[in-house]
């Protein structure tokens, strides 16, 4: 058995899946006023009572086919205005509705037709009539169709502004789109012309180097060498990644990924800094869980970009790392460390975005990161909610 509330629900509900819901509503009501109004002001006879309820529901159906219903109150209007058993009309806010609807809907022309022959049928069944009151009863009929149908123009004329504003918005993030496609296409063209050629030179000397060094008999050669080969191939893997991205082959970002994963990439960086020397330790600590594959690929990143960061910037011979990567039930939380003995140390160059770009995305994933220096220790701290 259905209660108030779930009656509501259905019809809230069929109401706003209706192609015209307003305009029904508006229609039933005008109908229901005229009916009353007439019953009120008017005694009935059978063939007023039948065009009253053909005329109630035409203008309840202009609700539902605007022009059709609107020309059938127009026609039953001039039946009863002919047929002499029909006492005086009160359904006058149904005609004016109806001639508003013609012209809000339909086109100048069809509009300025109905009114022109709506208006000669008022005056020439008025002017047939004698006395004062019948004069004024046409005139005043004539006032309320005209404006009835500028009302409907205005709000034909709105309704073309606002299709314009709307039409505009849509061109211009069209033409937004568009920049954005032609950017990408820069991008990529630039990223493929130097960015992967000149990985393609890495490759090849790393591989010639270490087929000479094997032939050689060096053996720390070969491997620093192969060391080199496997990054430059991980680099080949994620520029391509980059490139189909920008050519339209946009990451599901919505899939989750094992915790697991996440800990086997801390594992790497660690395993990448003890290759060329360096000494310390990453610790992972939390639950096996699944997590958001943009902050599993952001915290991947940024522990890459620290641990690249400690190769420009630390020695080899002197410098210690530590990663602390904890997973709990509400976030994931990063702390990287090194020692700085020699602030001066570089040995390659930096863009100095590097962190900055992972600081935005990190604050778009309602996350938090600080920097800071403390006695000699470059500390970085990284919190970012799971939900």
């Amino acid at each position: 058995m259905m209660t108030v509330a779930g009656i509501r629900r259905y019809v809230r509900g069929r109401f706003a899946r209706m192609k015209h819901s307003w305009t029904l509503a508006l229609a039933v009501s005008i109908a229901l006023l005229d009916v009353i109004a007439s019953l009120v002001t008017s005694e009935q006879n059978p063939v007023s009572i039948v065009l009253l309820v053909v005329h109630a529901i035409c203008v309840a159906c202009i609700g539902i086919a605007p022009f059709p219903a609107s020309c059938a109150v127009l026609f039953v209007y001039i039946i009863g205005v002919l047929i002499p058993q029909v006492p005086g009309d009160d359904s006058i806010p149904g005609l004016c509705f109806a001639v508003a609807v013609i012209c809000a809907t339909q086109s100048k022309k069809i509009g300025c037709v109905a009114l022109v022959g709506l208006g000669l049928f008022i005056w020439s069944t008025g002017m047939m009539q004698d006395g004062i009151a019948s004069y004024r009863y046409t005139s005043t009929m004539s006032v309320l169709i005209l404006v009835a149908a500028i009302a409907g123009w205005a709000i034909a004329w709105t309704r073309k502004i606002n299709d314009i504003e709307k039409r505009n918005i849509v061109l211009k993030q069209q033409v937004e789109s568009l920049k954005y496609m032609q950017r990408d296409l820069l991008l990529s063209r630039e990223l493929h012309d130097s960015l992967t050629n000149d990985l393609s030179f890495i490759s090849i000397i790393a591989q010639t180097q270490q087929r000479h060094c094997r032939m050689s008999g060096d053996v720390s050669g070969a491997e620093a060498w192969r060391l080199v080969f496997d990054r430059t191939e991980r680099s080949f893997v994620h520029v391509r990644g980059i490139l189909d991205w920008l050519h339209g082959s946009v990451p599901d970002d919505c899939q989750e990924i094992d915790a697991k994963t996440l800990e086997e990439r801390l594992l790497d960086v660690e395993q990448s800094l003890h290759d060329v020397g360096f000494k310390g330790t990453c610790f992972f600590e939390g639950r096996r869980c699944r997590i958001a594959k943009s902050i599993f690929n952001e915290f991947s990143s940024l522990m890459k970009e620290c641990s690249t960061n400690i190769l420009r910037h630390c020695n080899p011979n002197s410098d210690v790392f530590f990663f602390s990567l904890m997973i709990d039930q509400t976030s994931i939380s990063l702390v990287q460390m090194n020692t700085i003995h020699d602030n001066n140390v570089n040995y390659c160059s930096s863009s100095g975005r590097g962190l900055q770009y992972h600081q935005s995305i990190i604050e778009s994933l309602h996350g938090e990161i600080g920097f800071d220096v403390e006695s000699g220790n470059w500390v970085m701290r990284v919190v970012v909610p799971l939900s």
